[in-house]
């Protein structure tokens, strides 16, 4: 329940999810032009991550199952990206299925955010699918300034494809 307690989203009148969630959109698959929803809660560092906090400028929010291979090989392809990313302007947050982020950024040296999602609150709430409905998706939603999504790309084992789908996505809008 400590990500309950850290994420501040209220989802519609469900009373187990009081004061963890705040939007009135439905929880479903988010496509391409929709809006993001709205959400808050707090990285690894205790610094808040939002809706809110993300506009203004591009970013990137990708979704991973944990500390794999493969989530290491796709988180760290972003650390190795940020300089481009930076010079783009845009935010990245990584947000695992897991709730060891924080072993997890330390080890990997990713200066970006990382949120716990154990509970699985902002999965469901973005609509990340899950792979052969067991494995948590590995989704990445890239926004614009105003928080609409321009890409969606889901592929459980492209790692490094996320990051350059995502940064041409952003180089598109310039």
């Amino acid at each position: 329940m400590a990500f309950a307690s850290s994420l501040a989203l209220r989802l519609g009148t469900r009373p187990s999810l009081a004061n963890t969630c705040r939007t009135t959109r439905p929880i479903m698959t988010l496509a391409e032009g929709a809006k993001i929803p709205a959400f808050s809660t707090k990285d690894t560092d205790g610094k808040e991550v939002s809706d809110k906090s993300l506009a203004g400028k591009p970013a990137v929010i990708y979704f991973m199952a944990g500390a794999g291979m493969g989530c290491t090989t796709q988180s760290c392809a972003f650390r190795d990206a940020a300089a481009d990313f930076n010079k783009l302007d845009a935010s990245i947050i990584g947000i695992s299925a897991r709730n060891d982020g924080a072993a997890f950024k330390d080890t990997n040296s990713l200066e970006y955010p990382i949120v716990n999602d154990g509970s699985g609150e902002l999965q469901r709430l973005f609509g990340v699918p899950k792979t052969l409905g067991i494995i948590p998706g590995r989704v990445t939603y890239v926004v614009d300034r105003e928080s609409t999504v321009k890409k969606v790309f889901n592929a459980q084992f492209s790692f490094a494809d996320h990051v350059r789908i995502a940064k041409e996505t952003i180089e598109a809008m310039k």
